[in-house]
Formats: structure tokens, C-alpha cells, sequence
């Protein structure tokens, strides 16, 4: 069983966030004034070789790429993606517990809320739930609470982290839905 999971989850982090509603933001990629992605987005495969694998993401958001890592954005939600070996077999629950451990320390304020083994059309995974801010808005200063969905792979030696960060009361289970299902290993 992990050690974070359940009731647990929540004496392993920080104090509860203050949740503020989510004041309404400019209009543009075509996403509502709560951060909800519309039901009428399109959805285009990415590919990423030295990754070894392909993910359907929303059509219209930026994006920043590194060697390991890409970020799509629109005004208020994310996708981070990144990528990695590991010279060893280890179970996918082994590498989640110490990607917590990390977000722990990198990620202020952390509140884990759940983890879950899940199993989606990429195979078995483990699902990390959890709370934080956004940087600072560089107009106002002001940081918003966000809602992270963080999905961790193992498949053959390779290792895939996929975040899912939308504003807290954004309603976007089924465009995290469709990316997270559309994700497939190509190695």
C-alpha cells in the first residue's frame, strides 16, 4: 500500500490551502472565465520521439520544449510533460513515491489531496492529486489556487510524468480525460 494514500494523504503535507475563488480571466483559446476547457476543443497527436511517446493535446496552446520536457499553455490551464530513463526495473509506485518526496520539496505550498494505481490505454500508472498556487500574476501579484492531476509511467526502462493544472473550481475532467487516455508509448 503507499504510504501517502487515503486519510494519510493529507498529514504528510502542508496546512489546507485557502481556497479563493478564481477571479475571471481574459478570454482568449477559447476557455470559459472559470479555466473550464470547452467541450468543442480539437485535440492534435504530438509526437516526441526521444521520449518515446505521442499524446493528444488542445489545439491553439503555446508551448516550451527542453530536451526532456515540454509545456502546453492557454491562459489559465497547463499540460507539463517530462521525461526520463531509469537503468533499472522499477515498479511504477517506487518511482511515484519518490516523485512525491520531491514534489514536497520543490513545490510551495503542496498539499497532496490522493494517489492511485489507475490503468489507462498506456498502461498501468499511478494517478498524484494535489493542490498548490500559481506563480505570481506579473500585473497584480496575486497567486491562484490550482488543481494538479500528475500522472507517472514506467514502460520498458522509460519513465513519463503528464501534469494536468487548471484554477480550483475549473471543471475540465473531460478534456484531462481525453489527454490522459490519448497517451501511447512508441519504444
Amino acid at each position: 500500500s503507499f504510504p501517502f494514500f487515503g486519510a494519510n494523504a493529507n498529514a504528510a503535507t502542508s496546512g489546507p490551502l485557502t481556497a479563493h475563488p478564481v477571479e475571471a480571466f481574459a478570454n482568449q483559446s477559447g476557455l470559459t472565465s472559470s479555466g473550464d476547457i470547452p467541450d468543442t476543443t480539437k485535440y492534435s497527436p504530438h509526437s516526441f520521439p526521444q521520449g518515446g511517446f505521442v499524446i493528444s493535446l488542445p489545439d491553439g496552446w503555446s508551448s516550451k520544449s527542453s530536451t526532456s520536457s515540454v509545456l502546453f499553455t492557454s491562459t489559465v490551464n497547463s499540460v507539463s510533460i517530462s521525461w526520463t530513463s531509469t537503468s533499472s526495473n522499477q515498479s511504477v509506485m517506487a518511482i511515484a513515491t519518490r516523485d512525491i518526496a520531491t514534489l514536497k520539496k520543490s513545490v510551495v505550498p503542496f498539499r497532496l489531496t490522493s494517489v492511485q494505481s489507475v490503468m489507462l490505454h498506456a498502461g498501468p500508472a499511478v494517478r498524484e492529486n494535489y493542490q498548490t498556487k500559481s506563480a505570481a500574476n506579473p500585473v497584480t501579484g496575486r497567486r491562484y489556487p490550482l488543481v494538479v492531476e500528475r500522472f507517472v509511467f514506467v514502460h520498458n526502462r522509460h519513465v513519463l510524468f503528464v501534469s494536468l493544472s487548471s484554477p480550483v473550481g475549473a471543471d475540465n475532467v473531460d478534456p484531462w480525460r481525453i489527454i490522459s487516455q490519448s497517451i501511447r508509448f512508441t519504444k
